[in-house]
């Protein structure tokens, strides 16, 4: 972990460069940062914590476009495991209109680990959490059901 202006962020140190490396080899490196040896990979939870205590009111996991490199001869596709794209707008704080004396309360930190946090724990116990296909049907089924115009998965224009 690290600390900055009274937080503590989680993540892991990591070497980009080796102590010797040239401007050329770092150059090769792709991915790696251009001149730090190293660097400090954050969770997603303590980012999404960082851009809020600087400002930024909302912070979008932004799928497309994906985060990719054409490498080698072929240019094979190759997708980042380990990387996301997020997208942070400093705006306004907004007042939730179902509790505004409370909103400012609501706001909270990510936590760096979910258990105990998840919502369907709270509903049906963590033992009794239906299995991931069956989440997937339960689903689609309510999608189909607040969606009237769907007929076998596909949305129509009406």
């Amino acid at each position: 972990s690290q600390e900055w202006r009274g937080k503590r962020y989680w993540g892991v140190s990591t070497f980009e460069h080796s102590a010797g490396a040239t401007s050329e080899d770092k150059l090769k490196a792709v991915g790696a940062s251009l001149d730090n040896e190293k660097s400090f990979w954050f969770t997603q939870a303590s980012l999404c914590n960082l851009l809020r205590h600087v400002g930024f009111t909302s912070v979008y996991d932004c799928r497309n476009p994906v985060a990719n490199l054409y490498v080698g001869a072929e240019r094979e596709i190759k997708i980042w495991g380990n990387r996301i794209t997020l997208a942070a707008i400093k705006g306004q704080p907004v007042v939730m209109t179902t509790c505004p004396e409370r909103t400012a309360e609501l706001e909270i930190d990510w936590p760096e680990n979910l258990e105990g946090y998840l919502f369907e724990d709270y509903l049906f116990g963590e033992n009794l959490r239906p299995p991931k296909a069956e989440q997937a049907t339960n689903l689609r089924r309510f999608i189909r059901r607040c969606l009237p115009n769907t007929h076998k998965g596909k949305f129509s224009d009406g």
